[in-house]
């Protein structure tokens, strides 16, 4: 699956925050690279600057998993709000003219609040928001985008999808077992 080049990274990163969040304790490098990884041209965020981009990312974790369509687009709506993107077109290391949701200027907090948003819609808007996806694994919280061909994926691995399976079999095993 092939999305638009600002959305598809900017949502990558949106869930490898929320999934950097989920373990409790993160340090400001974690966060650097996170944020290095899927928009090398961000600044760095200084150690208050990382604690309020986790803080946001309790916000964006609400716009992944089973909803309505409806729900997901008043969720990433708020999103969009609070981030009060500033589109303008960029033209920063001799590229060529492209949107950036934020202005030059601003810190390092509102340009990933306003990326992260923005990524999350374009993807909702472009190929819909059952790729903004959570593990079907009751034991696990992670968040994913499903770049799947089909965009069918329930788990953020291979390894819950065959934990899962093997115990959905363990229990028709038994109940035929029980029956027979």
């Amino acid at each position: 699956m092939r999305f638009n080049t600002y959305g598809g990274a900017a949502a990558a990163m949106a869930a490898d925050l929320v999934n950097l969040g989920r373990g409790g304790t993160f340090d400001r490098e974690q966060v650097a690279a996170v944020i290095h990884r899927h928009a090398p041209t961000l600044p760095e965020p200084a150690g208050p600057e990382a604690a309020r981009i986790m803080q946001w990312t309790q916000q964006l974790d609400a716009a992944f998993g089973e909803m309505s369509q409806q729900r997901r687009v008043d969720v990433i709506n708020a999103l969009l709000q609070q981030a009060a993107s500033r589109p303008m077109i960029s033209t920063h290391d001799n590229q060529p003219p492209h949107l950036h949701y934020h202005g030059e200027g601003e810190g390092v907090v509102n340009r990933v609040r306003a990326v992260t948003a923005t990524g999350l819609a374009y993807v909702l808007c472009d190929e819909g928001g059952h790729r903004l996806g959570r593990c079907a694994d009751d034991r696990c919280a992670v968040v994913f985008i499903d770049i799947s061909k089909g965009g069918n994926r329930q788990f953020c691995t291979t390894r819950c999808a065959n934990r899962v399976n093997a115990v959905r079999h363990r229990a028709r095993q038994r109940a035929m077992a029980m029956a027979g």
